[in-house]
């Protein structure tokens, strides 16, 4: 009897949690010094609410006894073994949170995955894993595909303006005050652990171009099959723009395109209004 659990950031719909009867453990969200639990006690619109008032927000991983009072519920339900899904634990503290929340737990083989990825990233992560257990594969094997999966994946995420980076403490106030001024939208990449700030660009459309370049370029290590999920914080217009670019691209063969229209409250902070993030792997 295998259960799952997977933290609030990778925005799973009510029907899959429901089908696969998951439970989902939230991260925190604080703002001015008060803490909600994302997508429980809080959501997107608000977040973006007080980003846009200049309030102090910023995110917090979950604590480890949520992890083990949901492990130890499971276990009780019958689990023989638990699937524990969680963001990157190069960006949070969810994964270690999640290992803690295991240390006295026995007689049920607890699996903690480090989907070395957020958001839509994870996402994508956990479906392929879903897709393995849903044709039969075993755990220990789909575990090794996963670990396989995140080498070979990439987030990108562009910002509208320097405020989130801002926000959450990656510039100073001055850059940003200056780059905002300038109008620069930033792209950050995130690749097998490693979070950067990749390159600044003017205008939509040269982000936009950077970012196909850079889905061609993986798409070249390809022997099997590649897919993208698209998402954005209150940019759908952008983000159809760059689906639309994707889908044009004629280096592309053989790619399969998911777009999804709900960022969670914590990934929105990290992005900000009129953001866009992508994730694609390759096989």
């Amino acid at each position: 009897n295998i259960r799952i659990i997977a933290d609030s950031t990778f925005g799973l719909t009510e029907q899959e949690i429901k089908k696969r009867n998951i439970t989902i453990i939230p991260l925190n969200v604080i703002i001015d010094g008060v803490s909600y639990k994302d997508e429980v006690e809080i959501y997107i619109d608000e977040v973006l609410e007080n980003v846009k008032n200049g309030v102090k927000v910023g995110s917090s991983q979950p604590a480890p006894e949520l992890f083990e009072e949901a492990f130890l519920r499971l276990k009780e339900e019958g689990a023989t073994d638990i699937l524990c899904f969680t963001l990157s634990s190069t960006l949070s503290g969810t994964y270690q949170a999640a290992n803690i929340g295991k240390m006295e737990i026995d007689n049920v083989n607890i699996h903690v995955i480090d989907t070395l990825s957020a958001s839509i990233g994870s996402l994508l992560i956990y479906d392929l894993a879903m897709e393995d257990l849903d044709s039969g594969m075993g755990i220990a094997e789909m575990k090794k595909h996963v670990e396989l999966l995140t080498r070979n994946s990439t987030v990108v995420l562009n910002m509208e303006n320097l405020n989130a980076l801002k926000i959450s403490g990656r510039i100073s106030r001055i850059r940003a005050a200056i780059g905002n001024l300038i109008k620069v939208k930033p792209m950050l990449e995130y690749k097998e652990g490693i979070l950067e700030v990749t390159n600044k660009y003017r205008t939509e459309s040269a982000v936009h171009a950077a970012i196909v370049e850079k889905i061609i370029e993986d798409s070249k290590k390809k022997t099997k099959r590649m897919i993208i999920y698209l998402g954005h914080v209150y940019n759908r217009e952008g983000i159809k723009k760059l689906q639309k670019l994707i889908e044009g691209a004629k280096e592309l063969k053989d790619v399969t395109i998911k777009f999804f229209d709900k960022m969670t409250a914590v990934i929105a902070i990290n992005i900000g209004f009129g953001g866009i993030g992508l994730s694609w792997v390759y096989e």
